[in-house]
């Protein structure tokens, strides 16, 4: 009688067992020039019992990219007289002409628009943005940058 339990019990167990799902984070930076270029995160999931994949060469995987990727070189140059220069690097999956970019005083306050603004394409992933600051006194500026849900400010002197 107790062995008819133990194996119904063990039947019961077996049939109850969810298959499990393995999901590996991935976090990459990258940098140039000792400045850092991109981040990017991926989520991993194997759809396979992780026997099977220990077992074979071949894996099934969904990838999935999270975020929207900025970066600005530092500006030049530094103090600027008449205009200023920046490399941005962007995320090529949205158009940087979308972007929208804006300057901004001290306090917070908007003082230009891209009116002031222009971009020369470098490559499909990356423009200088110049700004020019003709006619703008003497202090610090932030020039920023909204592509995508990524933000980024540009610290600008004028001098």
């Amino acid at each position: 009688m107790l062995a008819n339990k133990s194996s119904n019990q063990k039947t019961e167990i077996g049939n109850n067992m969810k298959k499990k799902i393995v999901v590996l984070y991935i976090l990459v930076f990258i940098f140039i020039n000792n400045q850092l270029f991109a981040q990017l995160e991926k989520k991993i999931i194997l759809n396979q019992p992780l026997s099977t994949i220990i077992n074979s060469t071949q894996v099934d995987i969904e990838t999935q990219y999270i975020g929207v990727y900025l970066f600005a070189n530092a500006p030049y140059p530094i103090p600027a007289k008449n205009y200023v220069n920046t490399l941005v690097y962007w995320d090529k999956r949205y158009d940087f002409n979308k972007a929208e970019i804006n300057v901004y005083n001290t306090e917070g306050i908007k003082i230009c628009g891209k009116d002031r603004i222009t971009i020369e394409q470098q490559s499909e992933w990356s423009s200088i943005v110049t700004w020019n600051t003709a006619g703008f006194p003497f202090g610090i500026y932030i020039i920023l940058i909204k592509h995508g849900s990524a933000t980024i400010p540009i610290k600008v002197v004028i001098g």
